[in-house]
């Protein structure tokens, strides 16, 4: 079960939540005295959570001393995946089993000044995924983490040495 659970977290596909509440089910007939059966009400918790797409609530961008930090508020963890597009410069951030409020949903927010984060642009995906396209230039690095309570994904873009880009 453990494996079709995971398979439908990563892959969303109905014939892989039907697998593993099948073998949930079938467990207890077949093997009463297994001692995954104690398990068996958390993995039913487990795969309802999942089946569930978390909610993309914000998201904010703050000008800090070294970085430009992009804050993207959402209603629980979220798996995710990250990346860079070049021509033009851009940072892509897939959230995996996500919506957005409809406030959010396809939206472009732009900003008006020269900083490194220019826009942020977001757009539903098949399979319940919000792509997040930040428009950055002259973003040296950036790193992506976790904070919690409340849940936000955090995405620090680290200004490049402008004398060193120019040279």
């Amino acid at each position: 079960t453990g494996l079709a659970l995971d398979t439908f977290d990563r892959f969303r596909d109905d014939y892989d939540l039907q697998t593993a509440l099948r073998l949930l089910h079938w467990l207890p007939h077949q093997y009463p005295k297994s001692p995954f059966i104690s398990r068996i009400k958390e993995r039913l918790e487990q795969l309802n959570s999942l089946d569930k797409p978390v909610t993309l609530k914000n998201v904010r961008r703050e000008l800090l001393s070294e970085v430009v930090r992009i804050s993207v508020e959402l209603t629980s963890e979220v798996r995710y995946e990250h990346g860079r597009f070049d021509n033009p410069s851009r940072l892509f951030i897939d959230l995996k089993g996500a919506i957005s409020t409809p406030v959010l949903r396809d939206t472009h927010i732009q900003f008006f000044d020269d900083d490194i984060v220019r826009g942020i642009n977001l757009h539903r995906r098949p399979n319940d995924t919000v792509r997040i396209i930040l428009d950055a230039v002259d973003v040296a690095t950036y790193n992506v983490f976790n904070l919690y309570n409340p849940y936000r994904l955090i995405i620090d873009c680290r200004r490049g040495d402008i004398d060193s880009l120019q040279a």
